[in-house]
């Protein structure tokens, strides 16, 4: 209505820049053809995340991509990072440290008992969901199990009253609708046909279905069963509430796949989402919003005061820079 234009099958190829900021972009349409579009306000990256370029990963993240298990960590970003090079071409930067990751589980733990391919217990499992992944990425090859027994259909409904959430509770259950035994077997025989659920009627048999040593995971279980019976959680730090003990069968395993999202870092922004350059100051005519800007997460993305806050940021801070642009 006031004269915008998308311009769709027409990717960018430089920002136009000098000492005094940037001035607009090239651009090469559908037809080969390289067009200079000068700004009058500015350039907005608004790009994406770099999760796909395996590069950047390296270089910017602190995880070791390279030495996990395949059918445990999984990246599912599409983003290659071109947003953030053209803005470090600019003289932009990124926001200080390793930069974020949105790490999520693909298979839901509850708050079962968790261990690694050694059969060991290595975390409160009374953690959010991303900060279990962290756990999980630094155990060998990236490799976690929830380890559970028959008593689920009654123990994971006790559990919503003390916790609940993304990645614990069941997917799209509305408010005021009752947790269903059924919809959550439903999910349980889909990951075992996917090859992520296990069941045994020993934790001998289980330990070999997963390719877990059976004395270290019996030595778990039993002492995971003690501390249950003891009230307290001595090792870990775990909510007594959320202690359950593992011993009817048939005993169940779930394998945690983490899924690597999008990178939630990126180039360091003031509050007008106008780039910084390595002083601190704001380079005119440079912005970046969504998973191309930075400053919005620290070590990782962290969803359990607001879910969705990656999401939300990106509108919020789109429509607020939008604001502002019409302004100057």
């Amino acid at each position: 209505e006031h004269g915008g234009q998308y311009l769709t099958k027409t990717e960018v190829v430089q920002l136009d820049y000098s000492d005094s900021g940037v001035t607009g972009v090239v651009v090469k349409n559908d037809d080969g053809k390289y067009i200079r579009y000068k700004a009058s306000k500015g350039v907005v990256l608004c790009t994406g995340d770099f999760g796909a370029n395996e590069q950047m990963m390296k270089d910017l993240t602190c995880f070791d991509f390279d030495s996990y298990d395949s059918d445990g960590y999984v990246n599912y970003s599409t983003g290659d990072g071109f947003g953030h090079r053209l803005g470090l071409a600019a003289g932009a930067v990124f926001q200080q440290g390793p930069q974020p990751t949105m790490m999520l589980p693909n298979t839901y733990p509850y708050f079962y008992l968790r261990v690694n391919d050694r059969g060991e217990r290595f975390c409160n499992e009374d953690c959010d969901s991303v900060n279990m992944c962290i756990n999980q990425l630094q155990q060998h090859e990236g490799k976690s199990w929830a380890i559970f027994d028959s008593k689920w259909p009654t123990e994971i409904p006790a559990s919503l009253e003390y916790s609940g959430g993304m990645s614990w509770d069941q997917d799209f259950r509305n408010l005021g609708t009752p947790w269903s035994e059924e919809v959550e077997q439903a999910m349980l025989d889909f990951e075992a046909e996917e090859g992520a659920l296990f069941t045994a009627d020993t934790i001998d048999e289980l330990a070999e279905k997963i390719g877990v040593d059976a004395a270290s995971l019996k030595k778990t279980v039993e002492r995971y069963n003690e501390l249950t019976a003891s009230g307290s959680d001595e090792d870990f730090g775990k909510r007594s509430e959320l202690m359950t003990s593992i011993e009817q069968g048939p005993f169940y395993a779930l394998r945690q796949v983490t899924l690597m999202c999008v990178t939630v870092g990126g180039l360091q922004v003031n509050t007008n989402s106008q780039c910084l350059d390595e002083t601190g100051a704001p380079i005119k005519g440079l912005f970046a919003v969504g998973n191309t800007a930075g400053g919005m997460f620290g070590v990782d993305y962290n969803e359990a005061p607001v879910p969705g806050v990656s999401l939300g940021r990106c509108c919020t801070f789109g429509k607020l820079l939008g604001e502002y642009l019409s302004t100057i």
